[in-house]
Protein backbone atom coordinates (compact mmCIF):
# COMPACT_ATOMS: atom_id res chain seq x y z
CA UNK A 1 0.00 0.00 0.00
CA UNK A 2 1.28 3.46 -0.86
CA UNK A 3 2.39 5.33 2.24
CA UNK A 4 -0.01 8.20 1.45
CA UNK A 5 -3.02 5.87 1.40
CA UNK A 6 -1.84 4.17 4.59
CA UNK A 7 -1.56 7.58 6.28
CA UNK A 8 -5.13 8.49 5.25
CA UNK A 9 -6.47 5.16 6.53
CA UNK A 10 -4.55 5.66 9.79
CA UNK A 11 -5.94 9.19 10.16
CA UNK A 12 -9.44 7.95 9.44
CA UNK A 13 -9.14 5.31 12.16
CA UNK A 14 -7.42 7.52 14.74
CA UNK A 15 -9.55 10.64 14.34
CA UNK A 16 -12.95 9.18 13.51
CA UNK A 17 -13.65 6.76 16.36
CA UNK A 18 -11.92 3.70 14.91
CA UNK A 19 -11.41 1.92 18.23
CA UNK A 20 -15.20 2.06 18.73
CA UNK A 21 -16.28 1.11 15.21
CA UNK A 22 -18.76 -1.73 14.96
CA UNK A 23 -16.34 -3.52 12.62
CA UNK A 24 -12.66 -2.65 12.90
CA UNK A 25 -11.14 -6.09 12.38
CA UNK A 26 -7.39 -5.93 11.76
CA UNK A 27 -7.30 -2.13 11.36
CA UNK A 28 -3.87 -0.76 12.20
CA UNK A 29 -2.41 -4.26 12.04
CA UNK A 30 -0.04 -4.73 9.12
CA UNK A 31 -0.77 -3.70 5.56
CA UNK A 32 -4.38 -3.92 4.32
CA UNK A 33 -3.14 -4.63 0.79
CA UNK A 34 -2.91 -7.02 -0.97
CA UNK A 35 -4.55 -9.43 1.48
CA UNK A 36 -7.54 -7.21 2.27
CA UNK A 37 -7.33 -7.97 5.97
CA UNK A 38 -8.81 -4.69 7.19
CA UNK A 39 -12.60 -4.67 7.54
CA UNK A 40 -14.19 -2.58 4.80
CA UNK A 41 -10.99 -2.06 2.77
CA UNK A 42 -10.51 -3.73 -0.61
CA UNK A 43 -7.36 -3.39 -2.67
CA UNK A 44 -6.00 -4.37 -6.02
CA UNK A 45 -2.32 -5.06 -5.69
CA UNK A 46 -1.06 -2.05 -3.74
CA UNK A 47 -3.89 0.50 -3.93
CA UNK A 48 -7.27 0.94 -2.23
CA UNK A 49 -10.20 0.57 -4.62
CA UNK A 50 -13.08 0.17 -2.15
CA UNK A 51 -13.89 1.68 1.22
CA UNK A 52 -17.08 0.09 2.47
CA UNK A 53 -17.43 1.68 5.90
CA UNK A 54 -21.23 1.72 5.94
CA UNK A 55 -22.68 1.63 9.47
CA UNK A 56 -19.23 1.36 11.06
CA UNK A 57 -19.83 4.26 13.45
CA UNK A 58 -17.43 6.77 11.88
CA UNK A 59 -17.62 10.09 13.75
CA UNK A 60 -16.58 13.65 13.01
CA UNK A 61 -16.10 15.25 9.62
CA UNK A 62 -14.90 13.53 6.49
CA UNK A 63 -11.22 14.37 5.94
CA UNK A 64 -10.18 16.21 2.78
CA UNK A 65 -7.37 13.67 2.43
CA UNK A 66 -9.92 11.11 1.21
CA UNK A 67 -9.19 12.61 -2.22
CA UNK A 68 -5.73 10.99 -2.07
CA UNK A 69 -7.25 7.58 -2.89
CA UNK A 70 -6.58 8.13 -6.58
CA UNK A 71 -7.81 4.67 -7.63
CA UNK A 72 -10.88 4.55 -5.40
CA UNK A 73 -13.90 3.19 -7.25
CA UNK A 74 -16.32 2.51 -4.42
CA UNK A 75 -16.93 4.75 -1.40
CA UNK A 76 -19.67 3.60 0.94
CA UNK A 77 -19.85 5.68 4.11
CA UNK A 78 -23.62 5.71 4.54
CA UNK A 79 -25.37 5.36 7.90
CA UNK A 80 -22.64 6.84 10.09
CA UNK A 81 -22.90 9.87 12.37
CA UNK A 82 -20.58 11.95 10.14
CA UNK A 83 -21.12 15.71 10.28
CA UNK A 84 -19.91 18.91 8.66
CA UNK A 85 -19.48 19.78 5.02
CA UNK A 86 -18.62 17.24 2.35
CA UNK A 87 -15.10 18.13 1.20
CA UNK A 88 -15.01 19.52 -2.33
CA UNK A 89 -11.76 17.56 -2.77
CA UNK A 90 -13.87 14.41 -3.18
CA UNK A 91 -14.43 15.72 -6.69
CA UNK A 92 -10.87 14.56 -7.44
CA UNK A 93 -11.97 10.90 -7.14
CA UNK A 94 -12.42 10.65 -10.89
CA UNK A 95 -12.48 6.82 -10.98
CA UNK A 96 -15.30 6.47 -8.48
CA UNK A 97 -18.34 4.57 -9.72
CA UNK A 98 -20.22 4.09 -6.44
CA UNK A 99 -20.65 6.92 -3.94
CA UNK A 100 -23.03 6.31 -1.03
CA UNK A 101 -23.24 8.96 1.68
CA UNK A 102 -26.88 8.90 2.83
CA UNK A 103 -27.80 8.50 6.49
CA UNK A 104 -25.19 10.95 7.81
CA UNK A 105 -25.61 14.46 9.19
CA UNK A 106 -23.67 16.41 6.58
CA UNK A 107 -24.40 20.13 6.43
CA UNK A 108 -23.91 22.82 3.82
CA UNK A 109 -24.40 22.57 0.11
CA UNK A 110 -23.38 19.64 -2.04
CA UNK A 111 -20.00 20.50 -3.62
CA UNK A 112 -20.30 21.07 -7.36
CA UNK A 113 -16.98 19.25 -7.84
CA UNK A 114 -18.63 16.00 -6.75
CA UNK A 115 -21.46 16.62 -9.17
CA UNK A 116 -18.93 16.69 -12.01
CA UNK A 117 -17.75 13.11 -11.45
CA UNK A 118 -18.74 11.29 -14.61
CA UNK A 119 -18.00 7.64 -13.77
CA UNK A 120 -20.65 7.35 -11.05
CA UNK A 121 -23.37 4.88 -12.01
CA UNK A 122 -26.88 6.10 -11.30
CA UNK A 123 -29.18 3.12 -10.67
Amino acid sequence: LASTEFEVLSELYSNHGGSSWISNDNWMSGDPCPNGDWAGVTCTSTTVVTLNLASFGLTGTLPTQMALFSNLRNLQIQSNPLTGNLPSQLGQLNKITRFQIFGNSFTGSFPSEIGELTAIAIP
